[in-house]
């Protein structure tokens, strides 16, 4: 699949391109969107056109996502994005791309480990210096 493919998608079928859509067959179509958004409930989507361009990806009901499911209804639409260049191709390059921050936890157990590891090595040379001498 790559952009501009005309795709059509039933009950059941996994999205597999980001996909604008231009024909419902049926009388809605219903999309499980959990996977990108988080909604408990499926979207009902359309085919009218979004008038503002920096729509959040909640609001772009004309747009079936990749990864997300067919719920309900049947439906044809253009590939618009495939791989990393979908909403959730994005959302995975930017996760990649972040700093991993460690927690107070995470350093106070690093500097304990530091301090542990000291403790046990001047253990290990006294107990040494004591079986030599």
């Amino acid at each position: 699949i790559v952009p501009g493919d005309v795709v059509e998608v039933s009950v059941g079928d996994k999205i597999p391109a980001d996909i604008r859509l231009i024909k419902i067959f049926s009388t809605t179509i219903r999309i499980d969107q959990s996977i990108l958004t988080g909604e408990s409930v499926s979207v009902i989507k359309h085919t009218d056109a979004i008038p503002d361009p920096r729509a959040v990806n909640q609001d772009k009901k004309n747009i079936l996502f990749s990864g997300t499911n067919v719920a309900a209804g049947k439906a044809r639409g253009i590939v618009i994005g495939t791989g990393l260049n979908t909403a959730i191709g994005k959302i995975r390059t930017e996760m990649s791309e972040t700093e991993e921050i460690k927690t107070p936890l995470q350093q106070k157990l690093d500097e304990f480990g530091e301090q542990l590891s000291k403790v046990i090595s001047v253990i290990c040379v006294a107990v040494w210096a004591i079986n030599i001498g």
